[in-house]
């Protein structure tokens, strides 16, 4: 936000904000208003329908364990350098075995951290 505001200029970022049953695909814009203020826009530019994933359903029954996803691509953190689409990572961490979902916290991958910083001007770093 900082950094719209300094550059006042216009940061448009890709993410996604998936339902149960569909991945959406979204943009958001941030643009600098007068006084140090800022406008936010999002729309959806896709949506594309897949199976009802329960990991995705806020209403499932959730243990205490934690899994990361990333707050714009949806993807699951396995590893420091490994994330996964939600589909291959419920496989891979064998989740339909389980009788209760984990809990879903929030980061970014790599990736995403590398082109937010891109959008907003700035060169990468680390996590």
């Amino acid at each position: 936000m900082n950094s719209v505001r300094t550059r006042n200029a216009t940061v448009r970022l890709p993410f996604r904000c998936d339902a149960p049953d569909c991945r959406r695909y979204l943009e958001m814009e941030i643009t600098p208003l007068p006084e140090a203020g800022l406008e936010f826009s999002s729309w959806i530019v896709r949506e594309e329908p897949r199976e009802t994933l329960a990991l995705l359903d806020i209403r499932v029954s959730r243990t205490s364990d934690i899994i990361t996803m990333c707050s714009m691509c949806r993807k699951i953190k396995l590893s420091e350098s490994t994330w996964m689409e939600v589909e291959a990572a419920i496989h891979a961490l064998d989740l339909f075995a389980e009788a209760e979902l984990p809990q879903i916290s929030h980061g970014l991958c790599r990736s995403c951290f590398d082109t937010s910083l891109a959008a907003i001007g700035k060169r990468t770093g680390n996590l």
